[in-house]
């Protein structure tokens, strides 16, 4: 025990004895936490920076996979250049490069499309891949990044359909955010041109999960479609409502009958 904190001072005045002895005892924890993060440090730097960790172009924090895992990956995922257009469906995600090259990025079931448009809407290539779950690409140079949600990871392809990389994307705050404010954005911009997705079927809107339409709205305020599937995704939205309201009669039917059940009318006396 401290000389000023004795037993006589610990009961004259325990309240300072008591302050000294945890600031002494914090001050060892402090210690013990700086000799440990020196120890961590060195040991990176021994090793020569074994986990790289790296801000990918596109806005991502992301970190590089091992060997064994990323050939492991690579087996398992399967990327066909397409050899002509794709078929139009309804747009799950897009970007767009400062030249105006439009990616496209649609899906039906585990096999999603990537097709690639000049700033007219004219499709110039593509490939498809296989993947569950929601899904998410940008540009990057010439090469399109896919992120795949479910697996936290990034494919980066180029035009040929090669996959050139793949690296985990971090879960942390920032590309928590980046996910909802950039990688699924419905709008963005790139020079004088305002790329924005849209649906135009009123109510049945709450019934899409996908856009409709890929439009340019120009400065002057004139907008240009570029990509559209309205009559496909009416019919769909159309499809799910009445899967819903034909699920919210069952399910009311079902509550009705257990209703009469639970509750028998009386018989009708004469």
């Amino acid at each position: 025990m401290d000389a000023g904190c004795n037993l006589r001072n610990m009961e004259s005045d325990p309240a300072v004895c008591f302050i000294t002895i945890k600031n002494r005892n914090h001050g060892v924890q402090k210690m013990k936490y700086l000799r440990s993060l020196a120890a961590g440090f060195l040991a990176v730097m021994l090793l020569g920076g074994a986990v790289a960790v790296n801000a990918a172009e596109p806005g991502f924090s992301t970190e590089t996979l091992s060997r064994q895992d990323e050939d492991r990956i690579r087996s398992n995922v399967e990327i066909v250049p397409l050899e002509a257009p794709p078929r139009k469906s309804a747009i799950q995600c897009f970007d767009v490069n400062r030249e105006g090259m439009l990616a496209v990025g649609t899906g039906n079931g585990e096999r999603k499309t990537i097709a690639v448009y000049d700033p007219d809407g004219m499709y110039q290539y593509g490939f498809t891949y296989r993947v569950s779950g929601d899904f998410g690409l940008q540009w990057e140079g010439e090469n399109i990044v896919i992120y795949s949600v479910r697996g936290d990871l990034a494919f980066i392809v180029n035009p040929h359909g090669e996959l050139e990389e793949i690296q985990e994307i971090q879960n942390t705050p920032e590309n928590n955010a980046y996910w909802h404010h950039v990688v699924f954005a419905k709008e963005r911009r790139a020079g004088d041109c305002l790329y924005r997705l849209e649906n135009h079927m009123g109510v049945l809107n709450l019934f899409a999960s996908s856009y409709s339409q890929l439009v340019c709205v120009h400065s002057d305020g004139s907008k240009q479609v570029l990509y559209d599937v309205s009559a496909e995704q009416l019919t769909k939205a159309v499809f799910v409502m009445l899967l819903i309201i034909l699920f919210a009669a069952i399910v009311l039917c079902a509550i009705w009958k257990q209703f009469r059940k639970m509750n028998p009318g009386k018989p009708i006396e004469n």
